[in-house]
């Protein structure tokens, strides 16, 4: 049987006298994708920034693959493991094209030791055909629709060798319509053994139930 994408076993953080969290276990198996549901001050935002390395754990183990974070792991140990994170302001820079976009996760191509943007432009549209999307790789991403510059922002996530990734409320401020779009982009990267944790501090908008993953 094969390990879990992520294991986390007893986690406790305490800010002052403050108790965050106390002994959480949580695991992901490749392909699956769990919503972390909870209301402002669950202690969500506190658990991804635990899994993040941005602050370190009281108590508690993480492990990816099987394979034990180390001790006072920080993010780059967390990337160098396959994790990555989707947030809110989606990371991305607008005055830059969408395959350049792509390229700082996953590089340039090359050729004769300089940059080969065609071949770049090609690798882009190959990454974003996986997710069954399509963009001009050399449209600006300012000029892209929110719930565009979402969906690119999971896909660069996606480059390389993920195995996890934390999707935070990325959702939030977009119309169901949109949720929809980016909930599909989830589903089609799981079915080919990515996981997903889906933080959300929502379950329903008013009238209606959000796009099911």
């Amino acid at each position: 049987m094969s390990q879990p994408v992520l294991s986390i076993k007893g986690a406790t953080k305490s800010f002052g006298g403050t108790l965050a969290l106390r002994g959480v276990d949580f695991t992901v198996k490749a392909g699956e994708i769990h919503a972390l549901l909870g209301e402002n001050g669950a202690g969500k935002s506190t658990l991804i920034k635990l899994l993040a390395g941005v602050h370190s754990t009281d108590e508690g183990e993480f492990l990816v693959a099987g394979e034990a974070l180390p001790s006072g792991f920080r993010p780059q140990d967390v990337a160098a493991a396959g994790i990555r994170f989707v947030h809110q302001d989606f990371g991305l820079v607008d005055s830059m094209t969408v395959m350049e976009n792509i390229a700082l996760v996953a590089g340039f191509k090359h050729r004769f030791g300089a940059i080969d943007y065609q071949a770049t432009a090609e690798h882009t549209t190959q990454q974003l055909a996986k997710l069954n999307v399509s963009f001009d790789p050399y449209a600006l991403v300012g000029s892209l629709a929110i719930a565009e510059k979402a969906i690119l922002a999971l896909a660069r996530a996606l480059s390389g060798d993920a195995k996890l990734i934390v999707v935070d409320e990325v959702a939030a401020a977009l119309p169901s319509p949109d949720v929809a779009r980016v909930h599909d982009v989830v589903r089609t990267a799981a079915s080919q053994g990515v996981a997903f944790v889906y933080v959300s501090h929502r379950f329903t908008s008013p009238g209606r139930s959000l796009p099911a993953l």
